[in-house]
């Protein structure tokens, strides 16, 4: 209830409300290739592995900037747009790989 109240409470103040439905005068840029591009570079920029810290004797993460070879296992491993997550044109994101282009 305090997120929505919070959330609620910037709308009203930017005026939402107000005015609720969209420009439709500016359908015709959803979607354009600055935007796709943007998206594309807000994924690449935002894809990052977490470290362990400096726990132990040699911890797993931040990996060597050498390492010869690196598994990715899980159902994230080979599976693009669960990799971009919501940064993808279908907004919420999708399961698969025959939709990044």
């Amino acid at each position: 209830d305090d997120a929505v109240e919070r959330i609620l409470r910037v709308k009203f103040i930017m005026g939402l409300f107000e005015n609720p439905l969209p420009d439709l005068s500016l359908v015709n840029q959803l979607g354009n290739p600055a935007h796709k591009e943007l998206a594309r570079a807000a994924v690449r920029k935002t894809l990052v592995l977490l470290k362990n810290g400096k726990e132990g004797d040699s911890p797993l993460l931040p990996l060597p900037k050498r390492a010869l070879k690196i598994l990715v296992a899980g159902t994230h491993a080979h599976n693009l747009g669960y990799q971009c997550g919501g940064w993808t044109i279908n907004w919420q994101g999708f399961s698969g790989n025959s939709d990044t282009t």
